[in-house]
């Protein structure tokens, strides 16, 4: 069947779609470039399956041969609704990117690799390749993808300080169960990665990352990713910057992302290390760190400067530190923040411990505006806040105006990702109540019921916290149609009067 791919090398008069039928397809595949093809001419294969796992294209990889699909120099091209993966443990990469690549699009596509905690050790089982060479990527994407297994899942890597790639979005994509990185980007220009969500329990690699940035630049937009990473034995850092570099007319933007970690000692939810950077706007996420080693928030190395920290809520219940700014700079700025912490310091600046809040304003002349909280979140994976209080920051931000589930923020915002809505608020007496959700785990109807005999609003929200489907029910029984979302983890908020319960359900 992939044989037809053949057929492009005479080029193309117009848009060309592959309807690819259910089947296992084990073949290697080589796309090169394809004469004619264009915004409005593009080649799209299209599994035809009802999920991505219905069309499955694999290979057994090996070095001669060490990736299922290649992309060498083929632009404007489309893998829709799909499998790719490799069933080797060693020497497999799903997919190689190389030769200079503008255009193309992997959307709903499921990039799987061989999982082996001996194996998975190196780069020759990344999903997701792009090949350092001298050429130049621009405006490729990655749309509601699922990246499983493997050592890093995407990989993509421009050339060096001489040439950068311009153009990289990866949206609405999961990962999950990759031993060193999820998303490593290098040398790009305008990278957005965008409502992604990262879920690791490989604790087999020192220094996992969830977000790797090595020396991208310039409109560079991170927002609305979870990362849930439990690391209790490793060093992790969850997102890594170093650096990421903007200017006054385009900043680096990283907003509304929400780290939950389980670390081992010395590890980090954010961490801006490496070199000297600009122009960088951290505001309105969440850091949550737990575990038995001390493990931190939030830590800037080097002279990074014009670096703005602000409306941040950070939750420390280890012994480690919520800020660390190694050293002293100029044009810093960090304030508006929320923060718990249950050790002995709240930071270390420039070597200096400060045991209290108030030390540390002292110490390194930031946030004068910062106090301490107790957040509540909904819980169970779920990180809406059930409360506003302590939470109000007098800090609006025009660049981050909406919130992780794109609900506008008010004159005073709540610090964190995630606006307060009253749809979680819990009283006293909001205990009761039983919401029921089945089949769970569902693959479309479900049925949902509540305990009062009254009408109640509901909303279904995906791992991120975004709002997919949301009404009001006037009995206490109703179904609803889940067939038509991405598969995966979601979130069934009821509000009945005074009452609200959530519940998680699994759609296959």
């Amino acid at each position: 069947m992939w044989s037809l791919v053949s057929a492009l090398s005479a080029g193309i008069a117009g848009e060309v779609i592959f309807e690819v039928a259910p089947g296992t397809y084990e073949e290697y595949v080589t796309l090169n470039a394809i004469s004619g093809a264009s915004a409005s001419d593009r080649v799209i294969f299209r599994g035809t399956g009802a999920d991505n796992q219905q069309v499955v294209l694999t290979s057994n990889a090996g070095y001669t041969q060490n990736s299922t699909l290649t992309l060498d120099g083929a632009d404007y091209v489309t893998f829709e609704n799909m499998t790719l993966s490799s069933t080797s443990e060693e020497n497999a990469v799903v997919v190689t990117l190389r030769g200079g690549l503008s255009n193309d699009r992997f959307e709903k596509v499921r990039f799987e690799g061989c999982y082996s905690e001996a194996s998975n050790t190196d780069n020759d089982k990344n999903l997701v390749y792009r090949v350092s060479g001298g050429w130049m990527d621009t405006d490729n994407a990655f749309v509601g993808c699922e990246f499983v297994n493997g050592f890093i899942g995407l990989y993509y890597q421009g050339t060096d300080m001489t040439q950068f790639n311009d153009g990289l979005l990866v949206q609405s994509c999961s990962f999950t169960n990759q031993c060193s990185k999820a998303i490593y980007t290098t040398f790009t220009d305008h990278v957005t990665l965008s409502g992604n969500a990262i879920d690791n329990n490989n604790d087999t690699h020192t220094d996992f990352n969830a977000i790797d940035m090595f020396r991208c630049r310039y409109g560079c937009l991170v927002e609305n990713n979870v990362m849930t990473v439990n690391h209790p034995t490793k060093y992790a850092t969850v997102m890594k910057l170093r650096p990421c570099t903007g200017t006054a007319a385009e900043p680096v933007i990283v907003r509304n992302n929400i780290v939950d970690f389980q670390g081992a000692a010395s590890s980090w939810c954010y961490s801006f290390d490496n070199a000297d950077s600009d122009y960088i706007y951290f505001v309105h996420n969440t850091g949550l760190c737990s575990g038995t080693g001390a493990s931190g928030n939030l830590m800037v190395q080097k002279d990074w400067s014009n670096l703005y920290v602000y409306n941040n809520l950070f939750v420390n219940e280890t012994d480690g530190y919520v800020f660390r700014f190694n050293n002293e700079s100029e044009a810093r700025y960090c304030d508006y923040n929320r923060v718990s912490f249950t050790g002995g310091y709240v930071g270390i600046f420039a070597g200096t411990d400060c045991a209290t809040l108030s030390e540390w304003t002292s110490t390194s002349g930031f946030d004068a505006q910062t106090a301490t909280c107790s957040p509540h979140f909904a819980g169970n994976g779920d990180y809406h806040l059930t409360s506003p209080e302590g939470l109000i920051v007098a800090n609006p931000l025009e660049y981050a105006a909406t919130d992780i589930d794109g609900e506008v923020r008010p004159n005073t915002p709540c610090a964190g990702a995630d606006e307060y809505n009253e749809i979680y608020a819990v009283g006293e007496q909001e205990t009761v109540g039983n919401l029921s959700v089945y089949p769970n785990p569902t693959q479309g109807v479900v049925t949902i019921g509540i305990d009062e005999d009254s009408a109640f609003e509901y909303q279904v929200l995906d791992i991120a916290g975004r709002t997919v489907i949301k009404g009001k029910c006037l009995s206490p029984v109703m179904t609803l149609d889940l067939s038509g979302v991405v598969k995966g983890v979601y979130f069934i908020s009821v509000k009945c009067e005074a009452k609200c319960l959530t519940q998680k359900v699994i759609v296959q």
